[in-house]
């Protein structure tokens, strides 16, 4: 009897850091550009598909302290488009736009680095995005410290580009990810 073994590459798992924010600052605007997108004040670029193609991205976001506030989380999707001549426009799309939240329990946080890296137990889609799939464990019990996390559609994206917003002292914001 033959056995068959059905197998997918494991995934890569990725930290962007954490990044130093403007309090209270918006997203970065997410407009048509001539030049590639890249990490800024208050983003990261999570992935350039030079080599992979993956369909999905999953995103743990994570924060440098438990008491920001209007806190969210936009991930922009970048598909680069082949001018007849002149630079090849890059052309953003909006995958997910999310609310993120405390637990009213002990909030999961994390040395990574050396830096502290706290856990968000809630997010929330706003409406008119394309559908994200997302683990938000504070739904089932606000005490729960497992981490949220979103599932998102990124098919058709060269490069996967996360932006982040929050209000407080020195907020910085992060993330952890991977593509499937």
């Amino acid at each position: 009897m033959a056995l068959a073994l059905a197998a997918t590459p494991q995934a890569s798992y990725n930290f962007s850091g954490l990044i130093t924010l403007t309090s209270g600052q918006a997203y970065d605007a997410a407009s048509p550009t001539a030049t590639k997108p890249s990490t800024t004040s208050q983003s990261a670029l999570l992935y350039d598909t030079g080599t992979n193609y993956p369909n999905l991205i999953k995103i743990v976001p994570s924060t440098s302290a438990n008491n920001f506030t209007s806190v969210g989380m936009r991930v922009i999707g970048w598909s680069k488009y082949i001018a007849t001549s002149g630079s090849d426009p890059y052309i953003p799309t909006v995958l997910a736009d999310v609310t993120l939240g405390y637990t009213s329990g002990t909030v999961a946080s994390l040395s990574v680095n050396g830096v502290s890296n706290f856990f968000f137990s809630s997010a929330t889609v706003a409406v008119s995005v394309p559908t994200v799939n997302i683990y938000t464990p504070a739904t089932a019990a606000g005490a729960n410290v497992e981490p949220a996390s979103v599932i998102i559609d990124c098919v058709g994206s060269l490069l996967i580009q996360v932006q982040f917003k929050a209000t407080g002292t020195t907020p910085k914001m992060g993330a952890f990810w991977y593509t499937i």
